[in-house]
C-alpha cells in the first residue's frame, strides 16, 4: 500500500475510531456469511423413485 492509497477510517466528531461503527459491520458481515454457508445450494433435483419397486418387494416376500 502506497501513502496515496490510504482508506477512510471512519471516526466520531472526537478524532476517535468509531468502534460502535466496526463492531456492527463486524457483526453484519459474520451474519451473512453464517448465512451463505448454511443456506440450501441450487442442488440438481433427485429423480422421483416410483412407489412400485417397494409393492414388487412385497409381493415377492408375500407369495412365499
Amino acid at each position: 500500500m502506497s501513502v496515496d492509497q490510504t482508506d477512510h477510517i471512519k471516526t466520531r466528531a472526537d478524532g476517535s475510531i468509531d468502534i460502535g461503527f466496526y463492531t456492527q459491520r463486524g457483526r453484519i458481515l459474520r451474519s451473512r456469511a453464517a448465512h451463505d454457508m448454511l443456506a440450501p445450494k441450487a442442488a440438481p433435483k433427485r429423480k422421483r423413485v416410483h412407489p412400485s419397486w417397494f409393492w414388487r418387494i412385497c409381493r415377492r416376500y408375500s407369495a412365499t
